[in-house]
């Protein structure tokens, strides 16, 4: 899929591009086709694609390097929130798996959803996971997503493994964050069998919409330093019109996981639909002509 859209992207202007990738994914999980003003925009995703295509914003290329925002977390709420960094490469020939812990995790510091969670450095077939490191570096993400932040220098950052126990899942509290305020609460659940998709507001309370996935039976649990996570995801937040705080609560600990500009790409569809406007509502551009 990728090579199909990086074909396309160099067919398309940028615009052409979002209402391309936009309307594809509807069709794909058979929707139909709807939210592509993005040069006036009111749903939530219309507003994701206008911030795409019209917001640079300065420091947006380093919240989304995956090693340089530490420095911007760090700043901000302290070092103590941070995953452990195990190393930094350039290259693959750079990992010496025999000098790594027995578990640990490989990012692409450019990209999204490239990660490479090893639990047991044994049992993997390095030779496999390698070669698929190596056409992460030579992914231009930026192009094939159409997302300007993600123009960076090529990595791989190796963090600490958060493990999982028998007693309790490790989640991913992904905090939607609207001109610096903390609104909802977004938790995926079984992503490796049956992925489910659960919003949650500040008081805990389960919502009536997801983005792109079913919501799950199952009952999440409010993490005891919920707020707290807010006030992390407050400070980190402060002074972008919208941004996403992605933070990990693992062994009574907080730990900042990334940063999202465009959830999706602007892409997933909310089900039900009427809330991509109502989520559109809390998005409020500044400094342009979209309110």
């Amino acid at each position: 899929m990728r090579i199909f859209f990086s074909v396309m992207r160099k067919i398309l202007n940028d615009y052409l591009f979002a209402v391309f990738k936009r309307l594809y994914f509807h069709l794909r999980h058979g929707r139909v086709p709807r939210g592509f003003n993005f040069k006036n925009p009111k749903t939530f995703n219309e507003k994701i694609n206008y911030l795409k295509l019209y917001r640079k914003e300065p420091t947006g290329s380093m919240l989304a390097d995956k090693a340089d925002v530490k420095n911007y977390v760090k700043n901000k709420i302290g070092e103590k929130f941070l995953i452990p960094t195990i190393g930094i490469f350039n290259s693959v020939e750079e990992i010496l798996i025999e000098k790594l812990p027995k578990a640990f995790v490989i990012k692409a510091t450019h990209a999204s959803g490239m990660n490479l969670i090893c639990r047991d450095k044994s049992a993997v077939n390095w030779t496999l996971e390698k070669k698929v490191m190596k056409q992460w570096l030579q992914t231009d993400y930026a192009s094939w997503g159409g997302e300007w932040q993600y123009n960076l220098k090529p990595r791989l950052i190796c963090e600490k493994y958060l493990e999982n126990t028998a007693e309790k899942s490790l989640y991913d509290y992904k905090i939607f964050c609207f001109g610096g305020e903390p609104e909802y609460i977004q938790v995926d659940i079984d992503r490796c069998k049956k992925h489910c998709r659960n919003f949650y507001d500040r008081d805990w309370q389960l919502q009536p919409f997801s983005f792109a996935y079913k919501k799950a039976d199952k009952k999440i649990d409010k993490p005891e330093r919920l707020s707290e996570m807010l006030e992390i995801a407050r400070k980190l937040s402060e002074g972008y019109d919208f941004l996403r705080v992605d933070l990990f609560y693992y062994e009574d600990e907080i730990f900042f996981g990334e940063l999202t500009f465009h959830p999706g790409g602007g892409c997933e569809f909310i089900t039900p639909y009427h809330y991509d406007k109502k989520l559109g509502d809390l998005l409020l551009i500044s400094n342009g002509n979209v309110s």
